[in-house]
């Protein structure tokens, strides 16, 4: 034991440090955290979809677009929930318990002013849509952003050590609570309000676990050493957020204003279908990947054959699911909603088109981040929300289909762009991207295109629809296979499928 006052204080300021994954184990965590990700992914999808279809007899479009109403004023305070600093606490590689105590404390009081400002900003969103029940219903809503703010920075100490099984426990456990508990108040006839309330309660359980796993515990407020830099990052996330908000937004902004709740209730709902290939494939990719990626920042070589890894299975599971929705969204519409919702299949297929591209564009925010590009990173999504947003309010008045065309047209002409820039921004050659995903998105092309010939021959023979559901389904899935059955065998692997059947085991 020493006397001396350094080394005493050298000391405390290593007992302090929180440490990073070690660069050898960052391969194996990541895929760990893929198999859990993917896992959850199956796991609470399938609860959404089950529940999605229970509720959608016992409540009813109108219903819907009150709450996607709400979600136009949400959205834009989610944007500001964590103020960027998860990602700061993923990023940094060095970094304190004391300043984690203290974004802990920047976040959970954001959340509060938040609440206040959802309270104090109901009257307005009402009198924008001249909806009054509005109101009350984003006053209630907005208890969500303490609840999120709270739980902030044990998720991303969780993330930051890729500790995925315990985020997937956490997750799971919330869309259970949600889907249980919206379904048994929407049975009592609390019909929009069941939404509203399943939401909250499911928060509660989510930030409960992630505490417990994270083992977090925050200190007296206080400001550390060091933190400002933290938030300037932060800031610059926060900036990009709002710019994607109002890029992704502004679209249902328009319906509700011009075409009223049932058109955007059907507008939503189409969203929630189109968003299905991102929740299989880069929900489960992106969450792994980023924080990878920041751990493996420093060796270039590395950082590039890791995205590109990541992109091509990104690309693989995702774009056919995408494709096979623009080819089969009518059956699919029908069959998870019911044929009352027919609205849906158009808006579905345009804005399926633009998800079969999105799994190359988001991955840009993959390369931005983990170097820490967020200013240029910024600069970009503005760009590109000013382009959005210039588009949509020139056929907002065309109706709610043109808007999905729109969105579909806009991502494509920007993915090409995207991806030069974020890749002359971590300094790697675009070239062998391309190669990378060159095969699973023509394999997708060559199944859109059998599928949509083979369904429309059998349907014309006047064949049941759902058996021409199965039908379109067994062909592409067969065609795909086939023509990516090597990628596929190389990315996953017999052993790897194993843990992601015992992994769904698990969780179920």
């Amino acid at each position: 034991m020493t006397n001396d006052p350094k080394s005493a204080k050298a000391s405390v300021a290593a007992e302090e440090f929180v440490p990073a994954p070690p660069p050898h184990r960052v391969g194996a965590l990541a895929r760990q955290g893929v198999l859990w990700t993917f896992a959850l992914i199956v796991v609470r999808h399938g609860i959404h979809l089950a529940s999605t279809a229970v509720l959608a007899r016992l409540l009813t479009p109108a219903d819907y677009g009150l709450l996607a109403m709400t979600a136009t004023l949400t959205a834009l305070f989610q944007v500001f929930s964590d103020m960027g600093l998860t990602w700061a606490t993923v990023q940094r590689r060095e970094l304190t318990v004391g300043q984690i105590s203290s974004l802990f404390w920047i976040n959970a009081a954001v959340g509060l002013g938040l609440w206040l400002l959802c309270i104090a900003s109901g009257p307005l969103l009402a009198w924008f849509y001249a909806e009054p029940r509005l109101s009350s219903i984003a006053a209630l809503s907005g208890a969500s952003f303490l609840l999120g703010g709270i739980g902030a920075q044990p998720a991303a100490l969780l993330r930051r050590d890729l500790n995925f099984r315990a985020i997937a426990l956490a997750e799971a456990s919330r869309t259970l609570v949600q889907a249980v508990v919206a379904v048994l108040l929407a049975m009592a006839g609390w019909r929009y309000w069941s939404l509203v309330v399943a939401g909250l309660l499911a928060e509660v359980v989510r930030v409960s676990v992630l505490f417990r796993a994270s083992g977090f515990r925050p200190r007296r407020p206080a400001l550390a050493d060091d933190t400002v830099s933290l938030i300037t990052f932060g800031g610059w996330m926060t900036a990009t957020g709002l710019t994607s908000y109002a890029s992704q937004t502004f679209d249902k902004v328009l319906v509700g204003k011009f075409w009223g709740a049932d058109q955007l209730g059907y507008y939503s709902r189409a969203w929630f279908l189109m968003q299905l290939p991102a929740a299989l494939a880069s929900s489960a990719i992106a969450e792994v990947m980023t924080p990878a990626l920041c751990a493996v920042q420093a060796d270039r070589d590395r950082l590039g054959a890791a995205y590109r890894k990541g992109l091509q299975a990104n690309c693989l599971v995702g774009a056919p699911v995408a494709g096979g929705l623009v080819a089969a969204g009518g059956e699919f519409v029908r069959l998870v909603y019911g044929p009352r919702w027919s609205p849906v299949t158009p808006i579905l297929r345009w804005l399926a088109v633009a998800s079969l591209f999105s799994h190359l564009y988001s991955s840009v925010g993959w390369l931005f981040l983990s170097v820490g590009k967020v200013r240029e990173r910024f600069c970009f999504f503005l760009a590109k929300t000013l382009f959005t947003l210039g588009a949509c309010w020139s056929v907002a008045k065309h109706g709610p289909v043109a808007l999905a065309a729109v969105m579909a047209t806009v991502t494509i002409l920007i993915t090409p762009p995207a991806l030069w820039l974020a890749h002359r921004s971590a300094r790697l050659p675009v070239g062998p991207t391309w190669r990378a995903v060159r095969r699973p998105m023509l394999a997708t092309l060559a199944m859109l295109t059998t599928v949509l010939a083979v369904g429309s021959t059998a349907a014309h023979t006047g064949v049941e629809w759902l058996w021409v559901l199965g039908f379109k389904a067994l062909v592409g899935i067969l065609v795909y296979g086939l023509l990516t059955r090597r990628q596929i065998g190389i990315i996953l692997g017999a052993s790897q499928v194993g843990s992601v059947v015992k992994n769904l085991i698990r969780i179920a």
